[in-house]
């Protein structure tokens, strides 16, 4: 069984550069692919759905190009596409992982990220799965880190009020909750 590391996506220009937090977690996200031999990542991200424009490419084929330039064969990178979000995120890694029959994953986001991306966790995933949690530790300046916890507190509030009975590891019926309770996914097929 092959561990996977899924590294989740975040910002990105239009013209497919990184930004600062993406790159720290490709950067962490290599550091730990390299430490578990045999393993292979996941680059997990379409886009924000709260972006004005859709970038040239995805943030999975941007992570993947940076990760490539720092070392890590194309064979091991498995692009995810789908996500618009950070259930996006971890519900499309999900079937990445059931199609590879892994169940022994790491997750890398963000120090801010953390406390939402184990929220969705909870809601995706069930407890047959072994998931370790790493954060790249990445703060670009205490103004920038302290509006992204903030921004994290609304959006956790977000989870609970409008995804209340959310069907938690459900992968039949997740989807088509977020069809119709989650506006980044009310026009997905």
């Amino acid at each position: 069984m092959v561990k996977l590391i899924i590294v989740l996506g975040c910002e990105m220009s239009l013209d497919g550069q990184l930004g600062f937090y993406s790159l720290s977690r490709v950067n962490k996200g290599v550091e730990v692919y390299r430490e578990n031999n045999g393993s292979r990542l996941i680059m997990s991200g379409k886009y924000s759905f709260l972006a004005h424009k859709m970038p040239k490419i995805t943030e999975a084929v941007a992570m993947k190009r940076y990760a490539k330039e720092l070392g890590v064969s194309s064979k091991d990178i498995i692009l995810e596409q789908e996500s618009l979000d950070t259930i996006g995120n971890l519900y499309y890694s999900r079937i990445i992982a059931d199609k590879l029959r892994s169940k022994d994953l790491i997750i890398v986001t963000s120090a801010y990220h953390m406390s939402r991306t184990m929220i969705a966790y909870r809601m995706i995933f069930d407890k047959s799965y072994r998931i370790r949690f790493i954060s790249a530790h990445n703060i670009k300046n205490i103004f920038d880190h302290a509006k992204r916890i903030l921004y994290e507190q609304f959006y956790k509030l977000w989870y609970l009020l409008n995804l209340p009975d959310f069907p938690r590891s459900d992968m039949k019926n997740i989807m088509p909750y977020l069809r119709k309770h989650h506006p980044a996914y009310k026009n997905i097929k």
